[in-house]
């Protein structure tokens, strides 16, 4: 895990080892990267790399986190949480693809995961606080999910026909009781 102090020494030289990482994934795959890769890239020693993260995971698991908190402002400021989603990691698709084919899969669901129990202990649920982790959860890997088809199909919709697409898919498993009436 990540483990930024809250100065602002430390928050710069995550930001730069950050963005290190996101210029290195312009040249090569992840899984290429070594962690002297990112610290070349973002003018930072090994030592400080270490004293920010454990491993390149970490940083990727910061910038999942960041994504979901600028997508979670967005939310409060009006705009639908999938919307939002969709538009913030269609503006960085180098990274999202780097997650998704690195085997970092987890780490992007276990954030938003987390982002949209935020979101969701914010508003009145008709459901009982306890199954918020459930709801959350099926929210998460279904946004997961789509977001990797997206990349397994080659990127071939824009980020509204995705959205359409999204909307269509949900209009079938309700129409079709695709899902299934579960008993109470």
């Amino acid at each position: 895990m990540y483990h930024i102090k809250e100065d602002l020494r430390s928050e710069r030289s995550a930001d730069q080892i950050c963005q290190g990482l996101l210029d290195c994934l312009e040249q090569k795959n992840y899984t290429e990267l070594t962690v002297a890769d990112v610290t070349r890239a973002a003018s930072v020693g090994r030592s400080t790399f270490y004293r920010n993260f454990d491993n390149l995971s970490d940083v990727v698991a910061l910038l999942c986190d960041s994504g979901f908190r600028q997508i979670l402002a967005d939310a409060k400021n009006g705009t639908p949480i999938y919307e939002a989603c969709f538009h913030y990691w269609f503006s960085n698709e180098h990274l999202l693809e780097a997650i998704m084919r690195s085997g970092n899969y987890p780490i992007f669901t276990e954030s938003l995961q987390s982002c949209l129990q935020t979101a969701l202990a914010d508003i009145p649920l008709v459901i009982g606080r306890e199954d918020l982790d459930y709801l959350s959860s099926v929210i998460a890997g279904g946004i997961s999910g789509i977001m990797d088809a997206w990349l397994r199909r080659g990127k071939i919709e824009t980020e509204e026909e995705l959205r359409v697409r999204l909307a269509g898919v949900l209009r079938m498993i309700r129409t079709y009781n695709i899902v299934g009436e579960l008993e109470a």
